[in-house]
């Protein structure tokens, strides 16, 4: 289904139904959480250090999912990502829900239901 603010606000839990990548980690001021949500004519998601992932695809069926971690027992950490490195994408263009612990003193630039764009700051310490 599109993700644009006005069905956003119409379907309840539209960020639940349709297609999504989720990654989640830790930063250096604790849990981290970065959605990528497939919308109307999505082409697919891809994330750039999971070769095997293939979003929109046949093979998966309404209502299923795939859970894999890239933490193992050889590798703690996971896949290091590093300020302002390229994650992924979407064909076609899509919404992020960003989800994160933050400081106490951490102090938010937004406004609710601006639009971020890649390399925008979310706020300062």
């Amino acid at each position: 289904m599109s993700v644009n603010p006005g069905m956003a606000r119409w379907i309840k839990e539209l960020f639940c139904h349709n297609e999504r990548v989720v990654l989640t980690g830790d930063w250096k001021h604790g849990f981290f959480s970065l959605t990528a949500v497939g919308a109307t004519n999505v082409g697919s998601i891809r994330i750039y250090f999971d070769r095997d992932l293939h979003t929109n695809s046949p093979e998966y069926s309404k209502g299923s999912y795939n859970d894999f971690s890239f933490v193992t027992h050889a590798n703690k950490e996971g896949i290091p990502m590093r300020k302002g490195e390229h994650l992924g994408e979407f064909n076609l263009g899509s919404t992020i829900v960003l989800i994160f612990e933050a400081p106490k003193d951490f102090d938010f630039k937004l406004k609710a239901g601006q639009k971020i764009r890649f390399g925008e700051a979310l706020g300062s310490l």
